[in-house]
């Protein structure tokens, strides 16, 4: 039980994760969020611009264009794994290497993208 206990202590902080994204002047920053002892640290992951995407679609729908992309790098930011309001982002990033990056798609992100990279964003109704 002790052994549990000191197990829990030192690792909860690396369980304990939250994923956040936000969208400014058309760059999506994504970043994990730990909570380490009463602290919040923000870690942030990678950025990239609306209107480098060839494809921001619903998941579901884009399973065919994914595997066409056959993206080097994930990036998954889903709260949960079947979420129905999953999107994908597909880009090239500063290194030329394909990144695929999953997201929870709210009403105000898809009216951002559709602004700023009309050809390539897909919007469908979803729940916030």
């Amino acid at each position: 039980v002790l052994a549990d206990a000191v197990v829990y202590f030192f690792t909860w902080r690396f369980v304990n994760l939250e994923t956040y994204y936000s969208i400014k002047t058309g760059i999506v920053t994504y970043a994990v969020i730990q909570n380490v002892f009463q602290h919040r640290i923000k870690k942030e992951k990678m950025q990239f611009a609306v209107k480098d995407c060839t494809l921001i679609a619903p998941k579901a729908a884009s399973e065919d264009k994914i595997a066409e992309f056959k993206p080097e790098i994930v990036y998954n930011g889903l709260s949960d794994p079947d979420v129905p309001d999953a999107y994908v982002a597909l880009f090239c990033d500063a290194d030329g290497k394909r990144v695929a990056y999953y997201f929870d798609a709210t009403a105000e992100m898809l009216k951002r993208c559709r602004f700023y990279n009309r050809e390539a964003t897909v919007v469908t109704q979803v729940r916030y």
